[in-house]
């Protein structure tokens, strides 16, 4: 079983390596700064901006955004759009900033529940160097998710601080954690599970006798009222203007099968590569998910449960959610490049936590040290190298070659060649680039 929580007598130095941590996020912008200078507005970005054009920038912001009604992130995003003078670089810069602030949250975090610092910093560096976010840092409407995490982040570290210290929360920490719960609710779509997921797991500790109820319900019931309230609204909203939820209620099989393929194929099939999706395939990754979050709860401490316990609440719950709104698409979709980052900030510390563990049995401290530096320095390589692979392909197709399109004259007006979406044909799209100066 577990052991006890470390006590805080190191703090000071795992606190520097904290903080140190999170600018190693920005190391992919700054080794491949040539490709990144060249992404540009792609497909939903022109759709924002068409929209905004059309609509007036105030009804725009309280518009539902392709079912999903986001009017922080949309506050974000437009306000960097307009301070960048419509410069691309402007928006690249601002997601690998969030980013970092992902990545020191959730340093944070695992300081807090005491967990050692190869868990703080391995989580720390598999999150940050982690290839798989191309589509995340390269398309700027995927900020979403990384103000999501940072405001689902930040309420667990308020409601984690408030859990330990024992005492009666005050009014400022109900309004935070509610103010937290609503800002990631209202940038992603599936913000609405922050909340759920700390509320769940609480039900699971008054059950279990760790906590009184009446010690922390209202924290949670502030944290859980604008996840409900925006997920009810967002629900009825897409019932009464599209077919998304009687046609997923009608396909219960494909949900199904696309729930199983989240659930087994994230995070191994990206991480490990150059595998073929088939039915054994998915068979040994799930018992792979099953074994490490088997281990990982079995190892950990009483109290440390509770963290990882919200953290897989809230993979299988976000599993789920995709698969009603996604269980048309093949069953590789499951594990797209864009779903990896959330996946990540689960199963990263859950994985390092148990190879600490693992490593923490060689006897002798100085051997045990440069394996765990030389394991660290491994999986870091690991996950950093596939970007000079990919990276390329990626700034080339939603980069340099629409940058070109956007100048020429040789486009068909009514095609859609500069915004590869529907309804912004070339026409609209060089209208808007002078108007809004895209560069």
């Amino acid at each position: 079983m577990g052991e006890d929580i470390p006590k805080r007598g190191g703090e000071r130095i795992q606190t520097f390596w904290v903080i140190v941590g999170a600018p190693l996020s920005v190391v992919p912008l700054l080794y491949f700064i040539a490709y990144f200078c060249q992404f540009f507005f792609f497909m939903d970005e022109w759709e924002l901006i068409h929209k905004m054009n059309s609509l007036g920038y105030e009804k725009w912001l309280v518009e539902f955004y392709g079912g999903n009604f986001v009017p922080v992130f949309k506050l974000y995003w437009s306000a960097l759009l307009f301070i960048g003078g419509g410069n691309y670089h402007i928006l690249i810069w601002s997601g690998f900033i969030l980013h970092g602030v992902v990545i020191l949250l959730l340093g944070r975090l695992l300081q807090i529940w005491g967990f050692r610092l190869p868990v703080v910093i391995g989580s720390q560096l598999i999150v940050g160097l982690n290839y798989t976010h191309i589509e995340i840092l390269s398309w700027s409407t995927q900020s979403s998710n990384l103000l999501s995490y940072i405001f689902y982040l930040g309420l667990l570290i308020v409601w984690s601080e408030l859990y330990f210290s024992k005492r009666s929360p005050d009014l400022w920490d109900i309004v935070m954690i509610g103010f937290l719960s609503m800002l990631g609710a209202l940038c992603f779509p599936r913000g609405v599970l922050n909340g759920f997921s700390v509320f769940v797991v609480w039900i699971l500790m008054v059950i279990a006798k760790d906590v009184k109820w009446s010690l922390l319900w209202k924290p949670i019931v502030a944290a859980l009222i604008p996840s409900v309230t925006v997920a009810l609204t967002t629900a009825i909203w897409t019932y009464g203007h599209s077919d998304e939820f009687p046609q997923s209620a009608g396909r219960s099989d494909l949900v199904l099968t696309h729930f199983y393929y989240h659930l087994s194929l994230n995070p191994w099939y990206q991480q490990i590569q150059g595998l073929q999706i088939s039915g054994s395939l998915s068979l040994v990754l799930i018992q792979l998910n099953i074994l490490f979050i088997g281990l990982g709860l079995y190892l950990a401490t009483t109290r440390q449960r509770w963290i990882l316990l919200i953290l897989i609440v809230f993979f299988v719950t976000n599993s789920f959610f995709l698969s009603l709104g996604r269980y048309h698409l093949p069953f590789s979709s499951a594990a797209a490049w864009r779903y990896q980052y959330g996946v990540l900030l689960v199963f990263a510390p859950i994985v390092m936590f148990v190879l600490e563990r693992a490593l923490s049995k060689i006897p002798f401290r100085r051997i045990r040290i440069v394996i765990t530096v030389a394991i660290l320095f491994w999986i870091s390589s690991w996950v950093f190298n596939p970007w000079s692979t990919f990276l390329p392909a990626w700034s080339e197709s939603r980069g340099t070659s629409v940058r070109n399109l956007i100048t020429s004259d040789n486009l068909d007006p009514g095609n859609f060649d500069i915004s590869s979406f529907d309804k912004v044909s070339n026409e609209r799209a060089q209208e808007l680039a002078e108007l809004y100066q895209l560069h």
